[in-house]
């Protein structure tokens, strides 16, 4: 079966790309959604190998400004601190 972690894991990189994309989604989905998730499972290796603050600097920061750029009103949750 082999390795089937995604192709990206860890500490994300192209993280410009990643915001616009995340303000194109938040920008569609503006009067539907409004609240957002922006990790699923921080906690578990195969998804995530960064700290905790560099989710916060390169995951959560940018992704909470490309949604609040595209609809203020927007809650943006974070990952869970349990491990």
């Amino acid at each position: 079966m082999g390795d089937r972690r995604p192709r990206e894991y860890g500490c994300p990189s192209q993280r410009r790309r990643r915001g616009g994309r995340l303000g194109r989604v938040a920008a569609r989905y503006a009067g539907t959604i409004q609240a957002w998730g922006l990790w699923n499972e921080p906690n578990l290796t195969q998804f995530w190998s960064g700290t905790r603050q560099q989710f916060i600097d390169v995951v959560l920061k940018p992704g909470a400004d490309a949604i609040h750029a595209a609809n203020p009103s927007a809650l943006v949750a974070g990952r869970s601190s349990r491990t």
